[in-house]
């Protein structure tokens, strides 16, 4: 029996006329009715009823088309995963510019062994909006509240506030974010640390005393100096321990750990899937 045998058939079962088939499989039509005899002689049976100018489905026809299309279904996925695992094209990867610049990823590009060429982005809605519109593959940002991504832990990180050591939070290892809000604050703009903070917190007024930096200034040495406390995830911050105290902040919603994300509908065998879970794979990641 030949693959091709199966295609010829599936169509016959659908189209339901010889001449219609043959003009879709660009075939003759005697060579349609010779695949569908060789059929029927192997397995020794009819698969297909007369009905006036038209066929249909035998009982033993509907039998073996339920294993006939399985089974070209089967191959036709076998086709595409063979050619994704030959795929060689650049995984396109968007990160924040603080993950860009950390020794972490790197790490793992490096692992990874592909071709990739990372992009920076200035916020994770910026990344959610390209993998969306496939002009990324790849995309390492905070957890979406959405169905259209699947997402993977990539990166655990803690906020924390940063002072001067004469401040009288540099006795704290960590404090709550209620405790939190009755000091100074400083953030970098955009923050999104700042945003979900507001989120918590939506009618405290304190928050409106807040101060807010360009990326380019350091909010660190401009609180200490200023008896204010900065505050941003832990990567995004550089900072001399000898002169400057973090405190870890308490609070289960400021969950700003990254993660691994792609569109949810890729299949498995996609260089982009198959890269995620390459990662959570690295002996060693924890």
């Amino acid at each position: 029996m030949y693959i091709h045998y199966l295609y010829y058939f599936r169509t016959l079962a659908e189209c339901q006329n010889y001449t219609k088939t043959a003009e879709q499989l660009h075939i003759t039509q005697p060579s349609l009715s010779y695949a569908i005899g060789k059929l029927e002689a192997d397995l020794g049976c009819v698969l297909f009823d007369r009905n006036g100018r038209n066929v249909v489905l035998s009982a033993c026809g509907r039998t073996y088309y339920e294993y006939a299309c399985e089974a070209i279904d089967a191959l036709e996925n076998g086709k595409k995963a063979v050619a994704g695992q030959k795929e060689h094209q650049e995984i396109r990867i968007g990160a924040t510019k603080t993950m860009i610049q950390s020794s972490y990823l790197s790490w793992f590009l490096a692992d990874y062994g592909q071709p990739c060429s990372v992009h920076s982005y200035r916020s994770s809605s910026l990344i959610y909006e390209d993998i969306l519109h496939a002009q990324l593959d790849v995309g390492i940002c905070l957890k979406h509240k959405g169905k259209s991504f699947q997402q993977f832990l990539f990166y655990e990180r803690d906020v924390l506030a940063i002072t001067g050591k004469g401040h009288p939070l540099a006795a704290l290892s960590e404090i709550s974010l209620t405790e939190l809000l009755q000091f100074d604050l400083v953030f970098y703009k955009p923050s999104p640390v700042y945003d979900r903070i507001r989120e918590i917190f939506p009618e405290d007024d304190r928050l409106a005393t807040c101060t807010f930096q360009e990326e380019y200034i350091d909010i660190i040495s401009y609180a200490a100096n200023n008896q204010r406390v900065a505050i941003a995830v832990e990567d995004a911050l550089n900072y001399d321990t000898a002169l400057y105290h973090a405190c870890r902040i308490r609070q289960e919603e400021l969950n700003f750990n990254l993660y691994l994300t792609i569109r949810r509908d890729l299949p498995k065998y996609s260089a982009a899937y198959r890269f995620c879970q390459h990662c959570r794979t690295i002996p060693g990641r924890e």
